[in-house]
Parts: C-alpha cells; structure tokens; sequence
C-alpha cells in the first residue's frame, strides 16, 4: 500500500469517527513536460478531503463557499445540487464514490468545453461552435431543463441537462448533442413557441393548473398562462404516471387529470401525501434527501428502516395509513439505530455460540 492509499484510509476513517479533514489541496506533481498545463489537469488527481470536494464543486459552478474543510451549510447543499443533477442519490454527504464523481465530471468538463466564439467542441456527432452551444442551452431552458446560464461552454451542467432530456425521451442518455437529438430539441421548442406549450385555450389551462394544484403537483393560483411553473407540473406529473415527459398538455391530458386517474408508481398517494411522509420520517432523523413529494431511492430506503426499526407490518407504499402510522409512531432514527446495534451483537454472539 502507498503513501496515497494510507492517507486515502486515513482520511476515510476520520469521516466515519466524525471528524471533519482539513489538508489542503493536494494534486500530484505533474510531469515536467506538461508543466504549462499543470493547472488544468490537477483537478484529475487530488486527495480526498473535504476541502478538495468543495474546490471541486465550486469548480463545476456549485456554490460550497470558501473550500475550508468544513462541512457546513453551502457545503450540504452544493453536494445536494450536484447529486441532483447527476441524478445521484441525494445525501448532501461527502463520501469518496462522490468525490470520485466530482472529479469526472470536472475531467469532462475540461476535456470537451468551449468558451470562444468561432472555436468548435465535439459534443457528439457535430462539433458545435460556441454560439451553437448557447442556442442549445437556450432550448434545453425553454423546455425546462436547467443547463445554467447560457454561456456557450458545453460544460457539466449542460451535459447533464441533455441527460435529464434524453432520459424524459426515451433516448441513448450519453450527453451528447447528436444530430438526432438537435432535431428532436428543436422540434419540441416549435412546439412550445406555437402552441404556448399547449393546445388549451386559457379558460382550459385554468382547469388544468386546477387539476394538477389538486394532485399536490402544481403551487399557488390558476392563472390560465401556460408558463415554466406549468410545464414542470406536466413534466412531473406526466413522469410519475408513465408517461411521455414534454411538458406539453393537450385536452386528453386535461381529461386525464380531471378524471382523477391513478397516480402511476405512486399507487393511491398524491405528492402532497408523500411530501408529509418525507417531512415526518426527516423529523424522527430519517436521511429522505430533498422534501419535494417524490418517491426516490431515498425516500423509499427511509421508509423501509423505519419499518423495520419499528416492527411494522403496514405496506412500504406510500399512503394515508403509512403516514399516519409514522406520525402515531415514537420511533426515531437514533432509537433505531441502537435497536439495529443490539440486534447485531444478538446475532454476532448466537452464531460464535452456535459453531
């Protein structure tokens, strides 16, 4: 084992004891030859610390604050954000598989993007000058996707951007601006610019951001304009049911929703019930990630140790009677925590005695 694989451990170890590393920005020395480049490239290779992840997140345009070593507040959610929109799980935690994350996607970064005008990236099929670049930035925006400012650079949040569309449309999820992709984005943005992003008249729209308001997935009042609010209610609604995610309602979707059709994978749980879900399993110190109603690996990871913390038989889908089971409950995490311990020692010592 060498010297970088020990402070690796180290490092590893004083996370698990709680303690907060602190060394400072470590990358290996660069060969002589590439020396001019060194900079650029030692983003590649650094060790793991807490301090080198939030350089790494600022890095990518995440905002961890002042790279210190100390995991606070920005820090949480930057890695929270990134998790996010590398459609990680969301821990808001500094572990080594996501530092390890972190550095590819800055490897990424620097290897494929632009930010002068006239000089060209490959992005896939196509090379794409810069301008080309912010006119697919601006599409992915229009239809809901968050590439980050449109700068021209075909950078991390780009990338993932395009994954997020490829995914919604069933599509090879690489983050590349294909041929094939280029036309299916323009397509949805004509879409979008000669219909509002609807065929609904706004007395219909008004139904519509009822309807949606209704099942938990659209915020405040009917306005009757098809605006970016909307169409992310749409894309989240049209996601949890099944369905092809656009953004793009017409009068059958409208229908649908006023017919009160099931909510897909959710079974009889709106949004709003899974969001009181997430909030009452993070109040008893369950990790549920973001609170945003939506049944992710987190969410259902919480849910099922409180289950079995609790000794519960009650479905693991989300529902009024699990909710209600929860609430009623005076499990927390921390007492379940030390059930699971006792239940190992049990188990350690049955099986020593059992040889």
């Amino acid at each position: 084992m060498n010297r970088s694989q020990l402070l690796a451990g180290a490092v590893g170890l004083g996370l698990l004891a709680g303690a907060v590393p602190s060394m400072a920005m470590t990358p290996a020395p660069a060969p002589a030859a590439a020396a001019a480049i060194q900079v650029a490239a030692s983003s590649y290779d650094l060790a793991y610390s807490v301090r080198n992840i939030q350089q790494l997140l600022n890095q990518l345009g995440y905002d961890a604050g002042t790279p210190d070593g100390s995991m606070g507040f920005k820090t949480h959610n930057a890695i929270r954000a990134f998790e996010k929109d590398a459609q990680l799980p969301i821990t808001g935690e500094a572990s080594a598989s996501l530092f390890q994350r972190l550095q590819q996607a800055t490897a990424e970064e620097q290897g494929g993007q632009t930010s002068a005008v006239g000089r060209s990236t490959a992005t896939g099929d196509v090379s794409l000058r810069s301008a080309d670049v912010q006119q697919l930035e601006k599409d992915l925006k229009v239809l809901g996707y968050n590439p980050g400012s449109a700068d021209g650079v075909y950078d991390h949040k780009t990338r993932t951007a395009i994954q997020r569309y490829q995914q919604d449309h069933a599509m090879t999820v690489d983050g590349l601006a294909t041929p094939s992709l280029l036309a299916s984005l323009d397509s949805d943005v004509q879409g979008q610019v000669s219909g509002g992003g609807s065929g609904l008249s706004p007395a219909r729209t008004v139904r519509l951001q009822q309807a949606l308001g209704a099942q938990g997935y659209y915020q405040g009042g009917p306005t009757g304009i098809y605006d970016q609010d909307t169409r992310d209610a749409v894309r989240d609604y049209q996601r949890a049911s099944g369905l092809s995610v656009t953004g793009v309602a017409d009068n059958n979707l409208l229908a649908r929703l006023e017919s009160g059709s099931s909510y897909g994978t959710y079974g009889a749980a709106s949004p709003t019930v899974i969001k009181q879900i997430e909030q009452s399993l993070s109040d008893k110190g369950y990790r549920v990630g973001p609170i945003d109603g939506r049944m992710d690996t987190q969410t259902q990871t919480a849910i099922d140790d409180f289950l079995r913390q609790a000794q519960l038989s009650v479905s693991d889908q989300p529902s009024q009677q699990l909710l209600d089971t929860i609430r009623n409950s005076s499990m927390t995490a921390k007492e379940g925590s030390k059930k699971d311990l006792i239940d190992t020692g049990v188990n350690a010592i049955t099986n020593l005695f059992s040889k």
